[in-house]
């Protein structure tokens, strides 16, 4: 296991990298598409998975 360490008053700023998977899922009675989304320069466990609508809201300009 590596141990990263990141100075306190350094704040880390998550860069997506690419798209691993989708899936679609109920969210307030709606059917939406979450993403697997694999960030730059984090290990594959920090992985998340990000609904669709919103991570397009935080990166307009990625394009997996």
């Amino acid at each position: 296991m590596t141990v990263i360490s990141i100075p306190k008053n350094e704040v880390q700023i998550r860069e997506p990298y690419i798209i691993m998977d989708h899936m679609t899922v109920k969210r307030k009675n709606r059917v939406v598409t979450k993403v697997l989304v694999k960030w730059k320069h984090q290990l594959p466990e920090d992985d998340t998975w990000e609904f669709f609508y919103d991570f397009k809201q935080r990166f307009p300009d990625f394009h997996p």
